[in-house]
């Protein structure tokens, strides 16, 4: 058969796109870099701002990311520097008595360690940069930066576009004032376009019980062969590293498919909230038969840190990733309320580190 030159681009796109579509992987990379980028800006995570940024820097290539990333870049020193007044206006609060927010005089009561504790109606109230709300940063800021100082208002711009608490209509006002006093900020507006992103996964801190839950003993691994699942020895592949994190990494060579097991049977309705590192693709959660059968219902994980939520509820199989809500598909003919176990399954080369694990019963 003779293909013409348009079937023939058809054909190698169609064959992209069954090998993995590597361009499309890229694109997806590089969404998720700038999402990772917003999100520690959203949190007031300076440090991780500048991580996620180097590590966006090495996506570049495609015109449309490259100017994005530009923009963001530009404005994680906005906030960086906002931050920086922040921190010196509350250093300077060690000789004021008082301090005006808003409408409202609050006493100042001490800045130390890089908390501050006002006296706000009668009671003392502690701030750090990751919880004081904007109106109060701003007057932080404003203590060192002259309020009314075109160039300043980009900066408070750019705080309250990004920050999970701003106000984008003040940060669009704020720029505003910038551009009419000769700034150039007309590239800075689009932003207030883009919406924020959900909050970034926390990883709670380890603890005696989730040690526990995430130590070998608590889980199994099976390997898919000929005859179904069979028993496969987690040992070779999956360790606890020095946090208490269970990491397991399977081997480029190994010869088909793992599965990751909680050792929790399931049988009736549940809910299960896992943490997961995800270096691949290719790796699903779900819940899969306890027996031979390649049997189950599962999902694809995104590349990246996602709380999965997976239960059970009134018969009812639901998954959430990272809050929104992911199709389960069948694999095999599973039992509508099928018995099994809650578990990833891992393709060879994959890698994953499994950072916190919660069972309930409903």
């Amino acid at each position: 058969m003779r293909l013409g030159m348009a079937s023939v681009a058809a054909w190698m796109a169609w064959s992209a796109l069954a090998a993995g579509a590597p361009g499309d992987e890229l694109a997806e990379d590089r969404a998720a870099a700038l999402t990772t980028i917003r999100q520690a800006a959203s949190v007031r995570d300076v440090d991780g701002l500048k991580t996620s940024l180097a590590a966006a820097a090495k996506l570049k290539g495609e015109g449309e990311f490259d100017a994005e990333l530009e923009r963001l870049d530009e404005l994680a020193e906005y906030v960086a520097k906002f931050w920086q007044a922040v921190q010196r206006g509350c250093v300077s609060l060690e000789s004021v008595d008082e301090l005006e927010v808003g409408e409202q005089r609050v006493a100042v009561v001490e800045y130390a360690n890089g908390r501050l504790v006002l006296r706000v109606a009668g009671q003392n109230k502690a701030y750090t940069q990751k919880d004081m709300p904007p109106k109060l940063a701003l007057t932080l800021a404003q203590l060192v930066l002259q309020g009314d100082a075109a160039q300043n208002k980009v900066f408070f711009g750019a705080f309250l576009a990004l920050d999970a608490k701003g106000d984008r209509k003040l940060a669009r006002q704020y720029w505003d004032e910038a551009a009419a006093a000769g700034l150039d900020v007309k590239h800075l507006l689009s932003e207030l376009d883009v919406p924020l992103p959900a909050p970034p996964v926390e990883i709670p801190a380890m603890n005696p019980v989730l040690r526990n839950l995430l130590s070998e003993r608590s889980w199994s691994l099976r390997q898919r062969t000929e005859k179904g699942w069979v028993k496969d020895s987690l040992e070779k592949v999956g360790t606890q590293n020095e946090e208490g994190r269970l990491v397991v990494s399977i081997p480029a060579d190994a010869p088909a498919d793992r599965q990751l097991l909680a050792k929790r049977p399931i049988s009736g309705d549940f809910v299960c909230r896992i943490i997961v590192s995800n270096r691949d693709r290719t790796t699903t959660v779900g819940l899969f038969a306890s027996g031979l059968e390649d049997e189950g219902y599962a999902a694809p994980l995104p590349k990246g840190t996602i709380l999965i939520e997976l239960s059970r509820q009134q018969g009812k199989l639901a998954c959430k990733l990272n809050g929104a809500d992911a199709e389960l598909s069948s694999i095999g003919k599973p039992a509508a309320r099928l018995s099994g176990y809650v578990g990833l399954q891992l393709a060879p080369g994959s890698e994953v580190t499994v950072a916190a694990v919660e069972f309930g019963v409903r």
